[in-house]
């Protein structure tokens, strides 16, 4: 990569990591930008592979690396010690930050399917701009995330709990306001099609279930653990207002749904789950007013929950605020992080069909002059949001 290259990267970047929360922009020491050149400077190059010191063969590095597919995994691989969850530690990678610059230039058809996983999980690239910092992240994008985590639990480790992972788009607002039977139906509807995804062909197989919500514009949790008849409501916001009050129904009607579902392959399980009071997780990095980053916040849930106490469960974010009240910088600066890696992470998941055509482009789009890149990087959220009001 040249210098000139990383800078321009480097604008894009710090334009997205200087972004604040609306409840934080009057704070002074809000989100510290991120110098990318140093960043890449600690990426190993010249002494493993030559050739992405080159501008343009910066995807060279991540295809050398790239395992091969394995349909029937050893025991060897389906192990704790394999890297799965994204790291929040680790500095971004040359092919992160490219392709987010990529993605994010607006330079492509936002109609264009650039994440496809059968069945029924095509994604369009203007749903992946939302993941732009300060941007409510598009329900698609959660959909594609629960399809990764469901082709990654074929890594877990022998006798560990299995997990499965829902789709965002079962539960939104339109679902709550119809008829009881034509929410269960629709939901019954979209179990069904999670579980032809995965190897766990009957709801009895998981012993965890996630259930994305989306309601008045906010992403919650609904945890369910089948084997131990619990259910848990995570959101990143605070809130000591009992369940039904604040969610207005919508939790327990979603307990219903998802009860009425299991009831048809196990009346014991699902007896014991209505019978089950919700309860809501509190945690040291909940948010007092964060409803932007709402939908990141779920997917670093999905990915990091599994099923134990708060004082096991390392997330690894860190708290919003100091005992003062004061907003730290570094929990907004880890939001944006995640951002970018996730973005990188689900397109470049192997369970995604486009995969290759997605790298072709990001290569190209490295190859454009330093003037180009240097202009969509100055526009890009503005460009960005004027597509996502477009019809």
């Amino acid at each position: 990569m040249t210098s000139s290259f990383c800078r321009e990267l480097d604008q894009l970047m710090s334009a997205i990591q200087s972004i604040r929360h609306p409840c934080t922009r009057s704070k002074a020491e809000g989100i510290q930008p991120v110098n990318l050149q140093s960043e890449l400077d600690n990426v190993a190059t010249t002494s493993s592979i030559r050739d992405t010191e080159k501008e343009g063969n910066v995807l060279l590095q991540y295809k050398l690396r790239r395992p091969k597919r394995n349909t029937n995994l050893p025991d060897a691989l389906r192990s704790p010690y394999v890297q799965r969850v994204v790291s929040l530690t680790d500095k971004r990678d040359q092919l992160e930050a490219t392709l987010a610059s990529c993605i994010l230039s607006t330079t492509g058809n936002k109609w264009e399917l650039i994440f496809d996983c059968p069945p029924g999980v095509s994604i369009l690239r203007g749903s992946f701009e939302t993941i732009y910092p300060e941007l409510c992240l598009d329900a698609e994008i959660i959909s594609a995330w629960a399809a990764v985590l469901n082709y990654e639990e074929r890594l877990r480790a022998p006798g560990t709990p299995a997990r499965l992972f829902c789709n965002a788009g079962m539960f939104v607002t339109t679902n709550f306001e119809g008829t009881e039977e034509h929410r269960i139906s629709k939901f019954c509807g979209g179990m069904e099609a999670i579980l032809a995804q995965t190897d766990n062909m009957d709801i009895r197989n998981p012993q965890m279930v996630f259930v994305t919500v989306h309601y008045n514009k906010h992403y919650i949790l609904v945890f369910f653990n089948l084997a131990q008849y619990q259910i848990l409501v995570i959101d990143n916001i605070k809130g000591d207002v009992p369940i039904n009050i604040r969610y207005s129904g919508y939790v327990e009607k979603v307990i219903n749904a998802f009860c009425s579902y299991v009831k048809n392959h196990s009346p014991a399980i699902a007896k014991k789950l209505r019978s089950t009071t919700p309860v809501s997780l509190k945690f040291s990095w909940q948010t007092m007013y964060n409803g932007v980053d709402c939908g990141i916040f779920v997917m670093r849930y999905t990915e990091t929950f599994k099923g134990t106490s708060v004082r096991e469960w390392n997330c690894g974010l860190s708290p919003e605020r100091d005992i003062m009240g004061e907003v730290l910088k570094d929990q907004s600066k880890e939001l944006c992080d995640l951002r970018i890696k996730y973005l990188s992470k689900i397109l470049l998941s192997d369970v995604n069909s486009l995969r290759s055509k997605l790298e072709k482009e990001v290569h190209e789009y490295a190859n454009l002059s330093e003037d180009e890149r240097m202009e969509n990087a100055k526009t890009a959220k503005e460009r960005i949001e004027f597509r996502l009001n477009e019809e």
